[in-house]
């Protein structure tokens, strides 16, 4: 009997926090997306990809005009040597050209993290707001939801109204 005892004190305050548990959750991504912040950044990243695709569009007008004055020098039967130097300046050009390639998808990459972060930490700041002027105990992405009651408060239009102009 002692042991049932203990046991319903044990969990009693356990049910009573539960009961003052305030939930919510939010769809962050889809407020992100209608942020004017995130329309600026699309602007710059499509700004820097247009950039790198002309430099390498470059590239390989380059490596074409190399390979079509390769083909008619060997139509010329030059001498090996300068065939070889010239075959030789064509694979380093296309060693060139992919390492561009691999370098300026790296670097889109890390601009848009580089963008992305600030923008993130808004957010983030503005739902610690938002959870501590309401008095929320927790506030979670809606991506991770597998269930939600209807006691759960959805406050992705609250965030809107904080962030989207």
């Amino acid at each position: 009997m002692k042991k049932i005892f203990l046991a319903i004190i044990a969990f009693l305050p356990l049910s009573l926090m539960a009961q003052e548990l305030k939930l919510a959750y939010v769809n962050a991504n889809e407020v992100i997306m209608q942020m004017s912040e995130t329309q600026d950044m699309q602007k710059q990243i499509t700004d820097l990809q247009t950039m790198y695709e002309g430099e390498y569009m470059k590239l390989l007008e380059e490596g074409q005009k190399k390979m079509k004055e390769f083909e008619e020098l060997q139509k010329t039967n030059a001498d090996q040597a300068i065939l070889q130097s010239r075959a030789e300046e064509i694979r380093n050009l296309e060693q060139r050209i992919e390492m561009f390639r691999t370098n300026s998808q790296e670097q889109l990459q890390k601009k848009q993290e580089e963008l992305l972060k600030p923008i993130q930490e808004k957010v983030s700041r503005t739902i610690n707001e938002i959870g501590m002027e309401k008095g929320f105990t927790y506030i979670f992405p809606v991506e991770v939801l597998l269930f939600k009651s209807s006691s759960a408060v959805d406050l992705t239009a609250e965030l809107k109204k904080r962030l989207v102009k």
